[in-house]
């Protein structure tokens, strides 16, 4: 036990003394290699532009404008995600995109402006890319009931 601490004491003196003249020299050389590295790093990879990134949306509204040509339709947007609620919003129709009106397979000639439409796709930047379409014919009211007109005999 004694002979293994005079050990360990004698490597720490030996480390303590031989220590700061190796410790310069690896100083000297980590220099030199950080110089070298440096000169390496000076001329980096041209960086590529970076694509913007693709979320998610919904929405609920009526379509207030087609354009079958380019392929886009204008909705007055009430209900959905935060980016588009509350907006009119262009979206562009992928070719790919699944359309049904009334509850049937439909194309994007097919809707009109004033359906009730239910959107969903991805936005990338301020590009609104439509995957999948769900319309409803408008409403129309149903006219009232006229009133028969009965006649009441008097005497």
């Amino acid at each position: 036990m004694r002979m293994r601490r005079s050990v360990v004491a004698a490597v720490a003196v030996a480390v303590g003394i031989l220590g700061p003249a190796t410790g310069a020299a690896a100083a000297t050389a980590h220099q030199a290699g950080v110089k070298q590295l440096a000169t390496v790093q000076a001329s980096p990879k041209p960086s590529k532009p970076k694509k913007p990134k693709k979320a998610v949306f919904e929405g609920r509204g009526s379509i207030s404008a087609i354009d079958v040509d380019a392929a886009t339709v204008t909705v007055v947007v009430k209900g959905g995600t935060k980016n588009v609620r509350h907006r009119t919003v262009t979206v562009s129709v992928s070719p790919t995109a699944r359309i049904k009106r009334n509850g049937a397979k439909a194309s994007l000639a097919s809707l009109a402006v004033g359906d009730r439409i239910e959107m969903k796709g991805t936005r990338a930047g301020e590009v609104y890319t439509v995957s999948r379409i769900q319309a409803q014919a408008k409403r129309t009211p149903k006219p009232a009931p006229t009133p028969e007109h009965t006649e009441t005999e008097t005497d």
